[in-house]
């Protein structure tokens, strides 16, 4: 797990320690793609010599709120400094920061963007302040620019490694393939509220309840003799789908011809939270057709997102994720902090 990138290693790290883990492999600081044409890494935040900041226009962005930090970065469609082959689109450059202090954005303010350190400025009126900032860019070509061209030479080719064969194991019982079954998929729909839309639609709390200490009654259903064991695993995944109406009905979805699972009830997906007339802003996302936006209600907290598929301007400011606004606007506004409108 600690192989999958310098986030993921600092987080076992915490975990396990560096004795464990042992010395972080020595990785180049850039890799090549498929065609082994050398791609750019993750820089620390600086103006890219070879794209022009000035003359990009805005594509996307996403505020959101991490713990007591705000997070979130704007992407920017920006022409190059060197000479690509004719047709090819402008490259993506994403500007992130790992905490804003101060955030003023308007998706229809197209004047170019500029640095000054830790300070984003988005077109005449846009702006990001804050710490921690990266840059990144998504470009076939890059290997054709002065970087990339530098940084061919140094990097190495990668010779395929050989797959290794695939190691054999007993066959689970019945039994263990169901609560398998139930365990990843409740783990995926838990992960799946990275995803912006998801969050305030799977009911994290009700799924957690239902798997409370499942690590425990899994081990303990293992030390039993085999055909106990079997029943025992099977009723740890009966018992789980049992406390969590949502659960038990997304899988039959996707799932439609498992007898074992059309024999429990499913009593419906319950509703995702409605719009509250009062929230508090924790995720907001503009990208060309459409708008996201996630709230949590004042009073109880609870997510409810909402999606936006004809948004065609958005106008934000980081005051939104500070307190509770009133939310009215068709097709949204919160307060005068936020606003939606339509073409």
């Amino acid at each position: 797990m600690a192989d999958l990138g310098p986030g993921r290693r600092a987080w076992m790290s915490d975990i396990v320690g560096e004795r464990i883990l042992g010395p972080a492999p020595d990785r180049p600081k850039h890799h090549r793609d498929h065609l082994g044409h050398v791609r750019p890494a993750t820089e620390p935040l600086a103006g890219p010599g070879d794209y022009a900041l000035d003359q990009a226009t805005l594509r996307s962005f996403l505020i959101e709120r991490a713990g007591t930090r705000l997070v979130g970065h704007v992407t920017l469609a920006t022409p190059r400094r060197f000479d690509v082959p004719d047709g090819r689109p402008d490259a993506t450059v994403t500007l992130r920061l790992a905490e804003i202090h101060e955030a003023r954005l308007d998706s229809a303010d197209a004047g170019g963007a500029a640095l000054d350190g830790a300070t984003i400025r988005v077109g005449t009126r846009g702006l990001l302040t804050g710490s921690g900032g990266t840059i990144s860019v998504d470009d076939p070509c890059w290997h054709l620019s002065p970087a990339g061209r530098a940084a061919d030479a140094i990097t190495p080719v990668e010779r395929p490694s050989r797959v290794p064969e695939p190691e054999r194991r007993a066959r689970l019982s019945a039994g263990a393939v169901d609560a398998a079954l139930v365990l990843k998929f409740a783990m995926m729909l838990v992960r799946s509220v990275r995803y912006a839309k998801q969050v305030g639609r799977v009911p994290l709390g009700e799924i957690s309840a239902a798997l409370a200490g499942a690590g425990h009654a899994v081990l303990s259903a293992a030390t039993r003799p085999w055909g106990r064991r079997d029943r025992a695993l099977r009723r740890l995944a009966e018992g789980w789908l049992e406390a969590s109406p949502y659960l038990i009905h997304e899988l039959r979805r996707l799932m439609p011809d498992n007898a074992w699972l059309n024999a429990m009830p499913d009593r419906g997906r319950p509703a995702p939270p409605g719009r509250p007339d009062r929230g508090q802003l924790t995720l907001a996302t503009f990208r060309d057709g459409g708008a996201l936006v996630t709230l949590a209600a004042a009073g109880t907290w609870e997510l409810s997102t909402t999606e936006l598929p004809g948004a065609a301007r958005m106008t934000l400011d980081a005051a939104a994720f500070a307190a509770p606004q009133v939310v009215t606007g068709e097709p949204f506004a919160l307060g005068d902090v936020v606003t939606v409108s339509v073409a």
